[in-house]
């Protein structure tokens, strides 16, 4: 996650899958240096290699939804110059995706509020 380390990790016991070659896989929690907490399936080869497969990012606030937005195209093709997003309405799907309450200023000096989803892997999505 952009040149940071992962710090620790929490894995479920029981998500944890052992396979015929010797690997082991299970859901975790990594944390990075950086602070993102991040939910991967994290695979332990024989040899002790490790690869991990991101599926959400578990602390996503408000603020990281509105960095991630500057700069994304609208469906009408204009650009989203600022985004305000309101950390009270921010609420986590059971599929691990947050959804979050956004004012979008768009190119062409029009602003709309829409909801905004994003998993913190994924480009956001918005109606």
């Amino acid at each position: 996650m952009n040149g940071s380390t992962v710090t620790s990790a929490h894995c479920g016991q029981g998500s944890v899958q052992l396979y015929a070659d010797g690997s082991t896989q299970a859901d975790c929690d990594l944390t990075f240096s950086n602070n993102v907490v991040l939910r991967a399936s994290v695979t332990v080869y024989s040899d002790g290699s490790t690869t991990w497969n991101g599926m959400y990012q578990e602390n996503l606030t408000a603020a990281d939804v509105e960095k991630v937005l500057a700069g994304r195209q609208t469906a009408g093709g204009w650009a989203v110059i600022s985004a305000t997003c309101y950390q009270s309405t921010l609420r986590k799907e059971p599929d691990g995706s947050t959804q979050v309450e956004c004012v979008l200023t768009l190119g062409n000096n029009t602003s709309y509020e829409t909801t905004v989803t994003y998993n913190g892997i994924s480009a956001p999505t918005w109606p």
